[in-house]
């Protein structure tokens, strides 16, 4: 999950860019076309915060599942 998660959202951003969703892939690439560098800056943050939310999630859930394993106890 640790590995798949990140991929998974990787996946997803890059086919909106591709197939030119409204998502939020498909609004970078509409800032792109039109010179709006706050706009893709903006959507770079976003996808980081999104990543670090997920893998934050997945984190706290696993040490929270798995409270009696050895690799969750030390943070």
């Amino acid at each position: 999950m640790q590995i798949a998660l990140p991929l998974g959202l990787i996946v997803c951003i890059v086919a909106e860019m591709l197939m030119g969703g409204v998502g939020l892939g498909g609004s970078m690439i509409y800032a792109q076309r039109f010179a709006d560098s706050p706009g893709v800056f903006a959507g770079i943050v976003e996808i980081g915060f999104v990543g670090w939310l997920a893998i934050y999630s997945l984190r706290r859930l696993r040490q929270w599942l798995l409270s009696w394993h050895v690799e969750t106890t030390h943070g």
